[in-house]
């Protein structure tokens, strides 16, 4: 049988409060910072030298983002971090037989990209602590996700296995998914994407259907209304909105918006939070018609926004007359240009003599 469970120790310096897991962010936290500013450089002289506290950040931010398997980083990473001109040496607390220094392992494993990602960092700390209590108390590893109904575009389809998503009735059965199933039978890749184009197209019953509901397992955010009566689910990753704002100084900024955070009624954007005279200039969404300045011609222009890029805060714009698959276009006509450049390249004639 299994063993009962060993309750928290006490607080050695407060003896009525119970100690913190090992797996609480506070704790972790509270270890890491310790870990750090215990460290110090020992130069070639062999003389200690105090770390900055930039070099402490930089040091505390690679104990939680670059580990290993283990959760672990070698002290030869953490020398890299330390940027000292190229100058040898070592950590104080570095030995023969001690290499490395153990990590923030719970914040390393819950942000990558099938638990929580870079919205891990985002979290108050009330949700990462009811986190960590739903996963140290949950047995089974299955019940920590939920089967989610969402609708998707049909034509996302890329296989059979897309297929298999889609939502059963109380029977397990699905007149949708039959049909579709038969009418992409053992086709793959183009063939199979024309065959749903056909169905969308043709099928007697279902002619003209764009969106699909399918069931998959996952792990949402959930976000209460109504005095907690109601509630809906948000998937971890998505973005919402991309929002432009003018600075005090007149420049212009980006920042996107998660659909997590769009969300949140108390939530508050960076840019404002960093600059509170900020105005926001306007909102755009994917799907939003613009009018803008072609930067070749300089002609006005309409445009659809396709995307946007949350590392380099980019507007992605399509004409608002094309259609298609634009993503898949864009990328052929960039491997056309890389490829045209290699042929012109082989083309000039290479330099002789010595100049």
């Amino acid at each position: 049988r299994d063993l009962r469970p060993v309750p928290p120790g006490k607080c050695s310096y407060t003896p009525s409060e119970t100690r913190l897991p090992k797996a609480h962010p506070l704790f972790q936290k509270f270890r890491v910072l310790k870990e750090v500013n215990e460290l110090a450089i020992i130069a070639e002289d062999q003389k200690s030298i105090k770390l900055t506290p930039e070099q402490r950040d930089a040091l505390c931010l690679a104990l939680r983002t670059d580990l290993d398997r283990q959760g672990r980083i070698t002290f030869a990473k953490l020398r890299k971090v330390i940027k000292r001109g190229g100058k040898e040496f070592r950590f104080n607390k570095e030995t023969e037989n001690r290499t490395y220094l153990q990590g923030d392992v719970v914040y390393f494993r819950m942000s990558r990209p099938e638990c929580f990602g870079n919205r891990r960092a985002k979290l108050p700390i009330d949700r990462q602590v009811t986190v960590m209590e739903k996963v140290r108390s949950e047995t089974d590893v299955k019940t920590l996700n939920e089967l989610v109904v969402r609708r998707i575009p049909i034509d996302s389809f890329k296989s059979v296995a897309d297929i298999m998503k889609i939502r059963t009735n109380a029977h397990g059965h699905s007149e949708l998914r039959d049909r579709l199933w038969e009418a992409t039978r053992e086709l793959e890749a183009k063939a199979f994407a024309e065959a749903v184009q056909q169905f969308v197209q043709t099928d007697i019953k279902f002619k003209g259907v764009r969106h699909v509901r399918i069931a998959e397992v996952q792990n949402p955010i959930w976000i209460t209304h109504g005095a907690g009566k109601h509630k809906k689910g948000y998937l971890p990753g998505g973005n919402d909105r991309f929002d432009v704002w003018e600075l005090a100084d007149g420049k212009w900024d980006a920042e996107v918006v998660t659909t997590f955070d769009a969300h949140r009624p108390d939530f508050v954007p960076r840019i404002r939070l960093e600059n509170p005279n900020a105005r926001k200039i306007m909102s755009l969404k994917k799907g939003d018609m613009v009018a803008c300045n072609d930067p070749v011609s300089g002609a006005r222009i309409l445009a659809i926004v396709r995307k946007f890029d949350q590392r380099n805060k980019q507007l992605y714009l399509d004409p608002h007359n094309e259609a298609g698959n634009l993503d898949k276009r864009e990328k052929e006509k960039i491997l056309q240009a890389v490829a045209a450049h290699a042929e012109s390249a082989e083309e000039i004639p290479a330099p002789t003599g010595s100049g």
